[in-house]
């Protein structure tokens, strides 16, 4: 019984390497090409300019931190002031206003930066969606099948990297990006 079995483990190996050899066969070989997408994100002019209008609403989103930051100073600075005038219940009171207005500035603040996010995340995918065309022209042009990024492999050739051609024809094609307005801004 055992012996039966084991033929029929083996067959089924057999079969399916078999199946798998036959399909290996049918596939082109590999035409390899390399992209660095970081380099990509940094010296594109699309990217940049992505990068610039988001770093515009996040310094706007610094302003008005330190602004709410120096209003609620201030209240409980006035609050440390009065704490000897007013009764007990009036000071637990605005201690607990303050501590709610504390709590709604870290909210809005936290729901800007996640706003910010979301408009970046919808500009890089703009940029994205032309990278992509870029790499299929490039396919068509020079016949490879198969794109890696090089910052998730240890090495490769030179020549084969096409990341000056997708960054030249991006800049020809997309120089900018508008950021869309995150919301609260």
């Amino acid at each position: 019984m055992r012996a039966i079995w084991l033929a029929a483990i083996c067959i089924t190996l057999m079969t399916i390497g078999g199946q798998q050899a036959a399909r290996a066969q049918s596939m082109p070989p590999a035409i390899i090409a390399t992209m660095d997408s970081q380099q990509i994100l940094r010296e594109s002019k699309a990217a940049i300019s992505i990068a610039n209008q988001i770093k515009g609403y996040m310094d706007s989103l610094q302003q008005l931190v330190q602004a709410e930051d120096k209003a609620l100073k201030a209240r409980q600075d006035e609050l440390r002031q009065q704490a000897a005038i007013l009764s007990p219940d009036a000071v637990e009171q605005r201690k607990n206003e303050l501590q709610k207005s504390y709590t709604d500035a870290q909210r809005m603040v936290q729901d800007r930066r996640q706003s910010i996010g979301q408009t970046q995340q919808q500009a890089v995918e703009v940029l994205k969606g032309q990278i992509l065309g870029i790499i299929e022209e490039l396919e068509r042009e020079r016949g490879f099948n198969l794109v890696l990024d090089r910052n998730s492999i240890s090495w490769t050739s030179g020549a084969l990297d096409i990341t000056k051609e997708i960054i030249a024809r991006l800049n020809q094609r997309l120089p900018s990006v508008k950021v869309g307005r995150p919301e609260g801004f």
